[in-house]
């Protein structure tokens, strides 16, 4: 028996040693990050000897031949022979490549634009094994989920994602995506409002990039701090930047969107209508429709600057349907049902909870292991001492006896006791009595009380929805809605000045002086944010308040920016509208 049980434990531990990958595709992964193109070529010209190897080597090269066209940027189209390979490895147990083919199916997934299944792969590719797998994939794991959030809006856990990311990636050869680490979490920084954080992490990020020639990350650092400078009018960091970019960049590289946007905005703030609109009419090249929309929004200001307000119309025309065909294929309504269907922490809860789990599976084979292997040496044990135990046996008869005596004693003068016990009860009994008719006399009062004050709290909110039912009501807020349900393009500013100026007396006529409360709750508020908190609370769409305010979109866009620092709170734009229309 004791042999059975080592037997046992030995090919545990042999089912759980992982396989050594294969030598080939082992050697071209080592090169794959720094030079995938020459990665390529080898895996093609190796690829007949390495499928002859068997079936294990045949799964793996799929997984090369992805991660190699992942890293060239080759769109991915179908997932279903990575499904292959992650069932194949599944049923396997290799969990190194099991980890592997789903932050594959991850990638894949990204290009289908299926976020959801993405993150739950993602996460199992972490999860699987996050100590043999690769740090170099699980940095780009924690990267992709980093991009995710942000995409929700979500900076704060973007940011804990993108530290993640980092502390893997930077144990790599992978000084690209490190510098883009570096560059995200001071984005994230920025984006949270911690100056301080961002500085530092931007200075590190640069003297990183200059130092490794990253001139790709260069290109986006330089266009990162340009969109920057555009939004606060920083002339001189603006120029600094272009002519930085000119020196450093490749030609090509220069005629990056952003770097002639950013050209573009600095001859508009120096009054050189001519050569801006020469630069954002490159941006109009790039069939990218948001950066389409972005060039023509840009121009059409540019116009408006010269005067030239018909074809400044034209461009705010186009762009206007250029930003209709992007909320079309944006489809927000997607973004807001992941947010919905999907909890990423309830799917890390999940997964812990999963390996937990398996740990004390793994555990409990192991107790019950020991436990066999030590009932064998007991049995052995007590063939070896049967005559000590049947005298051990007599003696512990011999006092359970004993005991038993005195238990009998004990149960007898026990009884007494009880029969005494038995008055006191009935006793307490008559106590118990004249006690709930009282607590049922309370009770009946507490009742009455408490049905009052629930009547008197619907009637305060009976009058609040009424309160707000009124105001949807009045001529103020019907004429705006008119106006915008009629089209905002068919009237002029003077009325969107007097629709604006009737709302905000409407408003505050119905709550209580809004724009006055506001000022006294945050003194630092500007004019113009206080008449974009009235439009909000009138219901008007943040693209309407553009039109009604004579701006643009990115300009609204920073006055709901400003909005949130006021605030000191990580509001979504969904929860910055509640606040505003409950203030």
């Amino acid at each position: 028996m004791k042999n059975i049980a080592i037997l046992l434990l030995v090919s545990m531990l042999i089912s759980c040693t992982p396989q050594e990958n294969n030598k080939k595709l082992a050697n071209i992964e080592r090169i794959m990050l720094a030079y995938p193109d020459s990665a390529l070529t080898l895996l093609q010209k190796d690829s007949a000897s390495i499928c002859e190897m068997g079936k294990d080597a045949q799964m793996h090269y799929q997984i090369t031949l992805f991660r190699i066209n992942d890293l060239q940027y080759k769109p991915h189209t179908s997932d279903s022979m990575m499904l292959k390979v992650a069932d194949y490895f599944e049923k396997r147990n290799n969990k190194v490549l099991l980890s592997q083919a789903y932050y594959c199916l991850g990638c894949i997934y990204i290009d289908l634009n299926n976020h959801p299944k993405a993150i739950n792969y993602f996460l199992k590719a972490i999860h699987t094994d996050s100590i043999n797998a690769p740090k170099e994939m699980l940095g780009r794991c924690y990267c992709q989920l980093s991009d995710l959030e942000d995409n929700r809006l979500n900076k704060q856990q973007a940011l804990l994602y993108c530290k993640k990311a980092y502390s893997y990636i930077k144990q790599t050869e992978d000084y690209g995506l490190t510098n883009a680490c570096l560059m995200d979490m001071g984005h994230y920084y920025y984006d949270l409002g911690k100056i301080k954080e961002y500085s530092s992490f931007t200075k590190i990020a640069k003297k990183n990039i200059l130092e490794d020639h990253d001139t790709l990350n260069l290109r986006r650092f330089i266009v990162s701090e340009g969109e920057k400078a555009v939004y606060s009018n920083n002339q001189q960091k603006l120029k600094k930047l272009i002519l930085e970019a000119k020196k450093e960049l490749t030609p090509e590289q220069q005629q990056d969107w952003g770097i002639n946007m950013m050209q573009g905005y600095l001859h508009k703030f120096l009054h050189q209508q001519d050569s801006a609109l020469y630069f954002f009419q490159k941006g109009l090249k790039i069939e990218d429709p948001w950066r389409k929309y972005e060039a023509n929004i840009a121009m059409s200001e540019t116009k408006a600057d010269e005067n030239k307000y018909e074809e400044a119309w034209a461009l705010q025309k186009e762009a206007i349907k250029l930003k209709n065909e992007i909320d079309s294929i944006d489809n927000k309504s997607e973004a807001e049902k992941m947010k919905a269907a999907y909890n990423y922490e309830e799917e890390v809860a999940k997964r812990e909870e999963a390996e937990e789990a398996r740990y004390h599976f793994m555990l409990g084979i192991m107790v019950a292991i020991c436990c066999i292997l030590g009932l064998s040496s007991f049995v052995l044990y007590l063939k070896n001492s049967s005559k000590k135990k049947e005298l051990l046996q007599l003696r512990v008869i011999a006092q359970q006896n004993k005991e038993i005596t005195q238990q009998k004693t004990h149960i007898q003068s026990q009884d007494t006791l009880i029969q005494c016990q038995k008055t006191q009860i009935e006793n307490q009994n008559e106590d118990i009595q004249k006690l709930e008719n009282r607590n049922n006399h309370l009770s009946k009062y507490e009742l009455l009380s408490s049905d009052a004050r629930n009547c008197k709290i619907g009637e305060q909110i009976h009058f609040h929805e009424d309160k707000w039912n009124q105001f949807r009501m009045s001529e103020a807020y019907t004429h705006l809605h008119r106006m915008i349900n009629d089209g905002l393009m068919n009237y002029k500013a003077s009325d969107y000045k007097k629709a604006s100026s009737a709302i905000k007396e409407e408003i505050d006529n119905f709550f209580n002086d809004y724009g006055k409360r506001l000022k006294v709750a945050f003194p630092e508020i500007k004019d113009s944010q206080i008449t974009f908190a009235y439009l909000v609370k009138a219901d008007v769409k943040f693209s309407n308040i553009a039109i009604l305010l004579n701006k643009s979109k990115p300009s609204i866009t920073k006055t709901s920016k400003g909005f949130l620092q006021l605030l000191e709170k990580p509001y979504t734009t969904k929860e910055l509208i509640e606040f505003l229309q409950n203030f």
